[in-house]
């Protein structure tokens, strides 16, 4: 069974990652959407899609858990 972790980034600062990325638990992923400092991973996993969603000027990331 695998978990998915979905998170949103601000768009204005970009994100750090990219589809197909292999992140560690911690690892930085960009701003939060408050700006009230840096989105880190929650798990170790693989990036299994960023997509944008302009209502919330956020990126979004989804992170599949290894």
């Amino acid at each position: 069974m695998t978990t998915d972790f979905v998170l949103h980034v601000e768009a204005s600062f970009g994100v750090k990652v990219k589809v197909g990325d292999r992140v560690k638990q911690g690892e930085e992923l960009g701003m939060s959407p408050n700006m009230g400092g840096t989105l880190v991973s929650p798990i170790t996993g693989i990036v299994s899609d960023v997509s944008f969603n302009p209502k919330e000027h956020t990126f979004v990331i989804r992170i599949t858990k290894i």
